[in-house]
């Protein structure tokens, strides 16, 4: 089941000697799940959900059934849960068997005012989070061309690749409410030649064990291999790079969106300048001059 950070739906089926009252509901999220580290959250049964906060609400109960409807907290970590109900029995707690169908993905929700991913215009979450085509530009000043890309952050799997892409960075689980720490990691993993990630970068034109970038026209191809075979997909420029982690960014809830920009500076020092090296004859020394102009798309 996948939801965003709003009510959640939820049917189990408990064999109980009394109506559901006292227990409550579990979210457990990790190999070891911990309240402090927002891993294993004790949903309490409440008459009426409030907004931010976790909570549960019984809205049927039918034989063995019991249908809930959970709010989580606007800040909770984003990920796939493990829900069981707890109940306390004159035997003392009892707990729900694992049930894979009601696991559920929980996402930042930019229509939620307490989420740190709230955006007011309607208009602007439609384009940076649901929308999932658009179109990117590179080449240069006097070149400047386009081609149109599949983001397909609601295609099947890609979900899970995404969150995959937060396991292999090793972003503890306390940190996955926040979104600047999830967009830094993201960033770092779509890029193989750092971190061993999503996408193998080549600009030699020699692209003879993979695709050449401009073959791709989407993110979804590039994610699922990668996602199944544990390793960087050959091959990407900056604006294969752009296209695949704005799809990371919506499918996680983040609004994004892909920019290029033309003459950039690219600082090769890190001293905040363009260093421009001349021979005698005034003519650029390659040799020296490491800093360049480019198009960059991110």
């Amino acid at each position: 089941m996948q939801c965003v950070k709003c009510i959640i739906h939820l049917s189990f089926h408990l064999l109980l000697c009394k109506t559901l009252q006292h227990g409550r509901e579990q979210a457990i999220i990790g190999r070891y799940p911990q309240q402090n580290k927002g891993t294993y959250i004790r949903v309490p049964l409440v008459q009426e959900l409030e907004s931010g906060k976790w909570g549960a609400k019984i809205t049927n109960k039918a034989n063995t059934s019991v249908a809930l409807n959970i709010m989580p907290a606007a800040d909770c970590i984003v990920g796939k849960f493990r829900m069981y109900v707890a109940v306390l029995t004159p035997m003392g707690i009892l707990r729900t068997r694992r049930n894979p169908d009601t696991d559920t993905y929980i996402l930042f929700n930019p229509w939620c005012k307490e989420d740190a991913v709230f955006m007011d215009e309607e208009e602007e979450r439609q384009e940076y989070v649901l929308n999932d085509l658009g179109v990117i530009f590179y080449g240069d000043p006097e070149s400047i061309q386009s081609r149109s890309w599949n983001y397909g952050q609601f295609e099947d799997n890609i979900l899970d690749a995404c969150l995959y892409l937060m396991d292999r960075a090793q972003l503890d689980l306390s940190g996955r409410g926040n979104p600047i720490k999830i967009s830094r990691v993201g960033s770092a993993m779509i890029n193989a030649q750092d971190d061993n990630g999503v996408v193998y970068g080549a600009w030699d034109n020699i692209y003879e064990y993979g695709v050449a970038p401009s073959s791709w026209t989407g993110s979804v191809d590039i994610l699922l291999e990668y996602y199944s075979t544990k390793e960087p997909v050959r091959y990407g420029q900056c604006w294969v790079f752009a296209g695949v982690f704005n799809t990371f960014l919506r499918c996680l809830g983040i609004p994004g969106r892909v920019i290029t920009n033309y003459s950039s500076a690219h600082d090769n020092n890190a001293n905040l300048q363009m260093d421009v090296f001349v021979d005698e004859n005034g003519k650029v020394d390659s040799k020296l001059t490491r800093d360049s102009i480019w198009g960059l798309t991110l």
